[in-house]
C-alpha cells in the first residue's frame, strides 16, 4: 500500500454510488476526507476524487510490481462486514483479489493502531464538527502508532494541518483545510466511502428536539405534548 499507483487503482475500483445505495438512505457522497457538514469543507473538492473506473483501476494495478492480492481487515460490528464484502467484490472486478479478515472490536483496534493491515474498513465521528480534529489525529505523522492507523506521513499535509490548528484567522484555517483535503484525496491514504446521516428516533409527542450534524442534541427547549 506504499505504492501510490496501487492506492489509486483501489480508489478507482471503489463504486461509491453502490456503497451509498446499500446504506438505504443513511449516507451521502462527497469526494473529500472532510465532509460537507464539517468546518474546513469547500465544494471545490468535488470532482477532485477518483470516479469509479474499473478499467483505469486494472491499468494502474498492472503497473505496480507488487502482489495483487490484498487483505481487508474489518471489525465484526455495524456496517463494517457489509462494507468489506462490497469492497471485495468491487476490487475483484478490477482484477484485484481481496481476502477479508474479521476481528472482534478490541482486537480490531489493537491491530489497526499498530498499522498491522493492508486495507482496513474504518470510520470517524467528527464530534467537534471541525476538520482539524479529523485530520490531525488520523493523518498527521505525530500520531503514527496511535490514532493514525494508516501510518500516513506526508510533510506537506503535516504543515497544512498544523497551520489549521495554530492560526486564529478563520479564512486561513479554511484555506489550509481545503488544501490538505485536496492533497489527501490525491495521495489516497484514505478512500472516502460515504458521509453518514445522523438518525434520531422519537415518539410523536416530543416537540422542539434539534439534532446537529455531529449527532449532538440537547433537551433544553424540548416539550412533551
Amino acid at each position: 500500500m506504499k505504492d501510490h499507483a496501487f492506492r489509486q487503482a483501489i480508489a478507482y475500483a471503489i463504486d461509491e454510488e453502490a456503497i451509498i445505495g446499500a446504506m438505504n438512505g443513511l449516507a451521502y457522497p462527497s469526494e473529500g476526507v472532510i465532509g460537507p457538514k464539517v468546518f474546513g469543507y469547500d465544494d471545490s473538492i468535488e470532482g477532485k476524487g477518483y470516479k469509479h473506473d474499473p478499467d483505469r483501476a486494472k491499468e494502474l494495478a498492472g503497473q505496480a510490481d507488487i502482489d495483487q492480492t490484498v487483505t481487508i481487515t474489518t471489525a465484526n460490528t455495524g456496517n463494517y462486514p457489509m462494507l468489506a464484502e462490497l469492497i471485495q467484490g468491487q476490487l475483484s472486478k478490477a482484477g484485484i483479489k481481496a481476502k477479508i479478515k474479521t476481528l472482534e472490536w478490541g482486537a480490531y483496534l489493537d491491530t489497526t493502531r499498530k498499522g498491522d493491515f493492508e486495507l482496513m474498513v474504518g470510520g470517524w465521528s467528527n464530534s467537534t464538527a471541525d476538520g482539524s480534529e479529523l485530520v490531525y489525529p488520523n493523518l498527521h505523522s505525530d500520531n503514527v502508532g496511535s490514532s493514525n492507523s494508516t501510518q500516513t506521513a506526508i510533510p506537506e499535509a503535516d504543515e497544512l494541518i498544523i497551520k489549521s490548528r495554530t492560526t486564529t484567522d478563520e479564512n486561513e484555517r479554511l484555506k489550509a483545510l481545503n488544501e490538505v483535503n485536496q492533497l489527501l484525496v490525491e495521495r489516497a491514504p484514505w478512500i472516502p466511502l460515504y458521509h453518514e446521516v445522523v438518525v434520531t428516533a422519537m415518539t410523536e409527542n416530543v416537540q422542539g428536539l434539534q439534532v446537529d450534524p455531529t449527532g449532538r442534541w440537547e433537551l433544553a427547549g424540548v416539550t412533551l405534548k
